[in-house]
């Protein structure tokens, strides 16, 4: 088998034990970068370290009153919703920004979806009231997850969620990257749902995303690289109360830093 995962030529093929840590080790625990960002908005804004089940995250609040959550995506920070920031302080929308654990200034090892979640969940009960969430990629996953075990927000705006069968999670998609078999992805996906409940580990936002009872806003680009405006399309006409709104350009990241994207998400929180 040839496995493409960076090693020399003719190094040691690994074994199937290392083939699963190695998954493990690149689907949960994500890169930090090599310095923490803070957003221009968020200078002068004390921070306020969060205890959570998986270490002490960072958070900033800004004004009085019901605020909206913003939660960023996987290898990634707060720092990514500084455009949507600038336009929150120009409206008085007050907001919460944070760190996922193991993401920027926070803490933690892991930042998959129920670790994210109960960011989401103590942040609320920290900095809250907390009435709407604003979340990015796999982040919404996370903010959907947290809606279902009675997070209080009424709005959900999420932009480019990963709304791909499970069959398609990030354990396999690693493993095909790194040319690891399916068995070995079923190995680390099988470890993980161990380390939480059975309800969270098996949420499955696609199917789930019709059970919520909240407004809804779905954003996808349809030159996203790593997920189908199709599949948007298809979870948009099974919403209780929801719209998909699509914009042209932006990649996956820059999805929700699009003008466009912002003038829209604005004016669904200050409905």
């Amino acid at each position: 088998m040839s496995i493409d995962d960076g090693s020399a030529p003719g190094a040691r093929e690994p074994s199937f034990d290392e083939m699963v840590q190695t998954l493990l080790d690149r689907a949960t625990v994500p890169r930090r970068w090599r310095e923490p960002q803070l957003a221009a908005s968020l200078v002068g804004i004390d921070r306020v370290m969060v205890s959570t089940p998986h270490g002490a995250i960072a958070a900033w609040r800004t004004g009085s009153g019901p605020a909206t959550a913003l939660l960023h995506g996987w290898q990634d920070d707060s720092s990514l919703w500084e455009p949507l920031m600038v336009a929150f302080l120009e409206r008085s929308i007050p907001f919460v920004a944070f760190d996922l654990p193991a993401h920027g200034f926070s803490e933690g090892d892991g930042g998959l979806v129920f670790e994210a979640a109960d960011a989401l969940h103590a942040v609320t009960s920290t900095l809250g009231p907390i009435r709407s969430v604003v979340a990015h990629s796999f982040a919404s996953s996370a903010a959907a997850l947290a809606v279902s075990e009675g997070h209080p927000a009424t709005r959900l705006a999420l932009i480019a969620p990963p709304l791909w069968p499970a069959r398609a999670s990030r354990f396999y998609r690693v493993a095909a990257q790194l040319g690891f078999p399916d068995e070995a992805a079923e190995r680390a996906r099988t470890i993980y749902r161990h380390s939480t409940t059975p309800g969270r580990a098996e949420y499955d936002v696609r199917s789930q995303l019709a059970q919520l009872d909240v407004d809804l806003l779905l954003v996808s680009s349809l030159d996203d690289e790593q997920l189908a405006v199709d599949d948007a399309r298809t979870a948009a006409t099974n919403l209780r109360r929801g719209e998909l709104f699509e914009v042209h350009g932006p990649g996956h990241r820059d999805t929700a830093r699009h003008p466009d994207v912002i003038h829209r998400v604005v004016e669904f929180i200050d409905e």
